[in-house]
């Protein structure tokens, strides 16, 4: 299991790799409050996440808003990073709210392969994905 910073929790997250890989990697986590809904507490929140993690140079792309994947709206934010080992990297986070809290998953992979791994991978996983309320 993974550990992911989040609004001030430490949260045990599931982690989705391909053997002996470090990326492509989708992380998912079930905190107790919902990402902010003001764009600079949702970056600050996220951000958290990467620096942690000794992520360079977080910055945020697009969003946090609100997008329709399967039969469930999440809220999305898009960042680019350098991972510690110095990999340019594309991440995703998607949150949605519960009735316990919410559901936080951290989509990331290369730079160079996002769009497709997206496409192909991320994309379908989550829209396949069940939250129960």
């Amino acid at each position: 299991a993974a550990t992911l910073p989040f609004g001030g929790q430490s949260l045990t997250a599931t982690d989705f790799t391909p053997s002996g890989l470090s990326l492509p990697n989708w992380r998912i986590a079930f905190p107790r409050t919902v990402l902010p809904a003001d764009s600079l507490s949702a970056i600050t929140a996220v951000s958290g996440i990467f620096s942690a993690e000794g992520a360079k140079n977080v910055t945020p792309v697009s969003g946090p808003q609100s997008v329709q994947i399967g039969s469930d709206t999440w809220t999305r934010l898009d960042l680019t990073l350098q991972s510690a080992k110095g990999v340019g990297v594309h991440a995703v986070v998607f949150d949605r709210p519960t009735a316990k809290g919410s559901v936080l998953i951290v989509a990331e992979e290369q730079t160079l392969t996002f769009t497709t791994t997206e496409r192909e991978d991320f994309t379908p996983m989550l829209a396949s994905l069940r939250v129960q309320n």
